[in-house]
């Protein structure tokens, strides 16, 4: 995995606990965080190949 991939990983994992708690902000920014790491990880390999 190279650390673009990582990133993503751990923007899934914060975005699923901070998805835990029951506030609608939270819920909010915890499925942006989701969304910005299934992006980081599907096109991870594309930014990498771009430099």
């Amino acid at each position: 995995m190279n650390p673009l991939q990582i990133t993503g990983a751990l923007a899934i994992a914060f975005g699923i606990l901070v998805m835990i708690f029951p506030q609608l902000v939270g819920i909010l920014i915890g499925i942006f965080f989701v969304i910005l790491g299934i992006n980081i990880l599907a096109f991870g390999n594309r930014f990498t190949r771009l430099r």
